[in-house]
């Protein structure tokens, strides 16, 4: 990456209330961060082998204790960017590395993976600390017109994560609005997945897809205009209505360590997911969203050769009217307006999870998942469910061919089928009934 992660914070990362290359189009937002309801989320043990099945609860009774009780929205904000270079994953301005929303998780597990000494790690938590400590201003605001300057945004989420449309489409909302014609520049190292994003772009901003431009190799701006997360701002500099809003909803001070911004990631979103998800439900037609069915099993993205043992669901779930859908095989606007008008989505591990960034708030989904992932996933999961609303349940299922603890492997990758069984069926055929049932006493009454 050519970063040296053992030197001081200060020169390694772009602060922006100590470094010179960012200002504000307009104003610092105020507030950086307001309080919103969490997602309903909820963490069942369901494996066939009872050792197994002790440690997936015990995992949730560690995991229960750090479920989020209240989420923030945290702003993000045009802002103009000097001596900047984009990489599809990352963006330095002057040098420095810009920890701006997920591609900042992307350098600080980097960090991580390099920098195994105890005393230099806590060195660099250390020299962060001081930064915020200390009373520097935010940064200034662009003094001239920055509608003469092109656009660049990057991808912050790897092709294929979860949330790297919704990651994308966060930042173009933005400039939604925008009245310039200048070119807004994409750094995006997969073409299928530019592909996807330009359907999208077509779709919710159609008035922005002729200025698109994809770029793949790494790109200069002396002056760009791009999108900043305050994300990872919360642990760098001091701000007086930022301690006050964490006081108020019951949150710790933000810091650098791991366990700090996992804390922070779990129980926020964007502001600008809130944007794109407002435009994308803006462009559906009560039409189309009639034509959808209201109960959804989301077939996983390989097929349902990433499960095995999952007969005995699937027909539980035909005989209660649920319909399959495949969302590469539909428009974005089909997309959304399924999820739209879903009452309950079951969505097996390797299906789309980022379908549920669309869900009405009294939705119900059932995500299917190893154990061992949801600590990986809970902040990449969790903001999709809690800038929806909904409610976000999580049965954990075994792995085929693993029956015991101690062959469990650290992170169920796509080679490791799911297996559904008894146990797991028998519990999201209990969920959908009691939700069915509360659904048409709802009815009655109403």
């Amino acid at each position: 990456m050519g970063l040296d992660f053992t030197r001081p914070s200060t020169e390694v990362f772009h602060l922006p209330s100590v470094h010179p290359g960012m200002h504000y189009i307009q104003s610092q937002p105020d507030p950086l961060l307001r309080k919103v309801p969490a997602a309903d989320l909820r963490i069942f043990a369901a494996s066939d082998h009872d050792p197994i099945l002790e440690m997936q609860q015990s995992a949730i009774d560690r995991q229960e204790q750090r479920l989020p009780r209240a989420a923030m929205e945290i702003a993000s904000a045009p802002v103009v960017l000097q001596r900047a270079q984009f990489r599809p994953y990352f963006t330095t301005i002057a040098g420095r590395a810009w920890l701006n929303g997920a591609s900042g998780d992307r350098l600080w597990h980097q960090l991580d993976s390099h920098l195994r000494d105890d005393a230099a790690r806590e060195a660099l938590h250390d020299s962060f600390r001081h930064a915020r400590a200390a009373d520097r201003a935010p940064a200034p605001v662009w003094p001239d017109d920055a509608g003469d300057l092109e656009i660049a945004l990057g991808l912050m989420h790897g092709v294929g994560h979860e949330r790297a449309l919704s990651g994308m489409l966060s930042g173009l909302a933005h400039f939604a609005q925008d009245g310039s014609d200048q070119i807004i520049n994409l750094h995006v190292p997969s073409g299928g997945f530019a592909d996807e994003l330009a359907l999208f772009v077509e779709a919710l901003f159609p008035q922005l897809a002729p200025r698109l431009r994809f770029r793949s190799a790494p790109r200069r701006y002396e002056a760009v205009r791009s999108v900043f997360s305050h994300r990872h701002y919360l642990y760098q500099a001091q701000d007086d209505g930022v301690d006050d809003s964490l006081q108020q909803a019951g949150w710790p001070m933000p810091g650098s360590a791991p366990q700090s911004r996992r804390q922070v990631a779990v129980a926020s979103y964007d502001s600008g997911m809130r944007l794109a998800r407002q435009a994308g439900l803006a462009q559906v037609s009560p039409e189309l969203r009639a034509s959808m069915p209201s109960l959804v099993w989301i077939a996983p993205r390989g097929g349902d050769g990433a499960l095995t043992g999952q007969a005995a669901l699937l027909e539980d779930l035909r005989q209660r009217g649920f319909a399959q859908l495949r969302p590469e095989r539909l428009t974005p606007l089909q997309r959304i307006a399924a999820m739209q008008t879903a009452d309950i989505v079951v969505i097996p591990q390797g299906a789309a999870v980022s379908e549920t960034f669309w869900l009405r708030p009294d939705a119900l989904v059932i995500h299917l998942m190893a154990c061992q992932n949801l600590i990986q996933s809970a902040g990449d999961l969790l903001p999709l469910a809690h800038v929806a609303g909904c409610r976000f349940h999580v049965v954990f299922v075994d792995i085929a061919d693993v029956t015991t603890p101690d062959d469990m492997p650290r992170r169920a990758a796509q080679q490791h089928s799911l297996q559904i069984g008894r146990r797991a069926t028998a519990r999201v055929t209990q969920m959908i009934d009691a939700e069915l049932q509360g659904r048409q006493r709802n009815t009655l009454y109403a």
